[in-house]
């Protein structure tokens, strides 16, 4: 019995730590804690053999195992709050001392065996003082509480390692090592050890810790759905095989088999949905308030007219909304025209970058979404579309700490990407409605302007010259008045001719043309294409 604990224990190290490496390989926390949970793992693999009678290659094993172990827990440690930088000469001096023992047991190993006794008590306050450093710095980030998710991570982390280690340093190593003889059995207190990885296990799954939620996620709905399937298909056996006196037993193997496999396959499709429901509302409650979040962009769009500023606060709280990384809003649907035109979050270049150069090959389906993987993180792209008039797209994600999109997150995008699209070709066309009535307003203030000023420098002086007085002749005063019914008639052409309302318009532009070509050497032609006869 103790055999087999430990090996379950040495299985349970390994298992949580491949997983954890699995879901996040280019995190230094992800790969430090499957080193620490590998060499747990072996080192309890091979305690039952270390008592046998060929036992050498075991000692060495366990011996070798356990050094790696004691030092990677304080660099794990340290990686967890986040102070991997800071304290890496502390760890380089560890590791210094932890190579000095590893070359005194090859020593004693191959050149002077006696040594060995010197190395052992080396080892043990090695291993003592690795886990009691792990200790404090995890202790240490606690007590400081800064951020708050970071305080309750480490208090996590330090509860499980220290209910799992503790044990079987005070009961087992410190005495063994000081009195030669210890107060409870070594397999006894290394069983505690399985208190670590069912801890990280539990703050994995309600608190996302090491960002590797959606795994266990998908592994804990297909877990439980299976183990539901075995037990209705062997009850639904029982059930029919008591009712009707052993009428499988005498159908044709081959037919029961098929039929079993079929109702199988069909109960734990139904069954997964089911399960996912579940695991989503008791495991994943924190949801997002989608009401909060639609009442907050139909503030936006109200509360301004400027497409920029409205974009980007959507983008923003849908991000803040969904615990994101970013949120990336790509506008065009070719490759010259694809620009990004709202971006919010501390992965959000990290994500154009990526993303730019697969979007338009990607596939989405009936609802608009696809699923984009990106190392071992889940990107979700949306399209953004009016109708059957496709704008651009919305890239989301990867979620804070590996978390996963839920269902009714995902729902939720799927309602807010047709108001963002809406929003955007909206506020589009009322800035462009804007842009050109601003326009029509300075090229009516400028055909002012230059009114004003033909008739001040023109007709306005010949008026004061007519009524100047007695010293203006008959006839200087009729061809100032002749001149002045010419820049009149004149001006009059210029706002409004008379041909355009005669004629029509191509005519009205042909005199115009002509007239301004006067005084030029070259011939101007007017040449017009697309144009009905009404349009003329």
């Amino acid at each position: 019995m103790a055999t087999l604990a430990l090996w379950l224990t040495g299985a349970c190290f390994a298992l949580l730590g491949a997983v954890v490496l699995v879901r996040r390989p280019d995190a230094s926390v992800a790969r430090l804690f499957a080193l620490f949970t590998g060499l747990t793992g072996v080192t309890f693999a091979v305690s039952p053999a270390a008592g046998g009678v060929h036992s050498a290659w075991s000692l060495v094993v366990q011996f070798l195992c356990s050094l790696g172990l004691a030092a990677s827990l304080p660099a794990f440690a340290t990686a967890f709050v986040g102070d991997l930088s800071a304290s890496r000469a502390a760890l380089w001096y560890s590791w210094l001392a932890g190579g000095i023992l590893l070359a005194g047991y090859l020593v004693s190993l191959f050149i002077r065996p006696s040594f060995y006794s010197e190395v052992r008590i080396g080892f043990a306050i090695f291993f003592v003082g690795s886990i009691l450093a792990a200790l404090i710095v995890l202790a240490r980030k606690v007590v400081v509480q800064h951020p708050p998710h970071s305080a309750r991570d480490a208090r996590l982390a330090l509860s499980g390692i220290a209910c799992g280690t503790l044990p079987f340093l005070g009961l087992t190593m410190i005495p063994q090592s000081t009195f030669h003889n210890d107060l409870a059995p070594g397999y006894v207190t290394a069983v505690l050890w399985s208190v670590i990885p069912f801890t990280f296990a539990y703050a994995i799954l309600r608190h996302q810790i090491l960002g590797i939620r959606r795994l266990v996620h998908r592994g804990m709905v297909y877990g439980i759905t299976t183990v539901v399937t075995l037990a209705v298909m062997f009850l639904l056996v029982v059930a029919i095989d008591s009712r009707v006196e052993g009428i499988l037993r005498a159908t044709s193997t081959a037919w029961v088999t098929a039929a079993l496999l079929a109702l199988g396959a069909l109960l734990f499709h139904v069954l997964s949905r089911r399960v996912r429901i579940l695991v989503d509302r008791f495991f994943y409650p924190d949801g997002v308030d989608s009401g909060t979040l639609l009442a907050a962009m139909r503030d936006d769009l109200v509360g301004s007219a400027h497409v920029g500023e409205v974009v980007a606060s959507m983008v923003t709280r849908l991000r803040e909304s969904l615990r994101l990384e970013a949120v990336v809003l790509f506008l065009g649907t070719t490759a010259e025209t694809l620009r990004v035109t709202a971006s919010s979050g501390c992965r959000a270049d990290e994500t154009i970058t990526f993303v730019r150069q697969r979007l338009l090959e990607t596939d989405f389906g009936a609802n608009g979404l696809s699923e984009m993987r990106w190392n071992s993180d889940v990107l979700l792209i949306a399209r953004l579309e009016t109708g059957s008039h496709l704008l651009g797209f919305l890239a989301l994600g990867p979620k804070e700490k590996g978390e996963v999109f839920l269902r009714e997150e995902r729902r939720l995008v799927e309602t807010v990407t047709p108001i963002l699209a809406l929003a955007i070709r909206e506020t589009s066309l009322l800035a462009e409605l804007r842009e050109v009535t601003q326009r029509l307003t300075d090229a009516q203030e400028d055909e002012r302007g230059r009114i004003a000023r033909d008739l001040h420098d023109g007709p306005l002086q010949k008026a004061i010259l007519l009524g100047g007085g007695a010293g203006v002749t008959f006839r200087d005063r009729s061809g100032v008045a002749r001149e002045l019914a010419a820049e009149l008639r004149e001006l009059c052409a210029r706002l409004r001719p008379a041909i355009l309302d005669d004629l029509g318009l191509v005519p009205a532009l042909e005199w115009l043309l002509e007239q301004t070509a006067q005084g030029f050497t070259v011939t101007p032609r007017l040449t017009l294409r697309g144009m009905t006869e009404d349009d003329r």
